[in-house]
């Protein structure tokens, strides 16, 4: 989390340096940062409910979806 803190803090004088104006788009970055935080918290309280082993089966079908579609969407690019 910290990491990704700094990596996301770094960005903005870079976004700045190149004319991104975040001033029009405050509503829809309050918006996103609000699901953040709500989806992180959901996220612990599901966490906190689901069995580790459920867990990490859910996990693994999530990353094996996500790679064929992936996969997929690379072969028809390439077709």
């Amino acid at each position: 989390s910290m990491m990704q803190l700094v990596i996301h803090l770094t960005k903005i004088p870079a976004f700045v340096f190149l004319g991104f104006q975040f001033t029009e788009h405050l509503w829809l970055l309050a918006i996103l940062s609000l699901a953040g935080v709500v989806g992180a918290g959901l996220g612990v309280i599901a966490l906190r409910r689901v069995n580790t082993d459920l867990f990490f089966v859910l996990m693994r079908l999530a990353l094996a979806a996500a790679g064929l579609h992936i996969a997929y969407q690379l072969l028809t690019m390439v077709i």
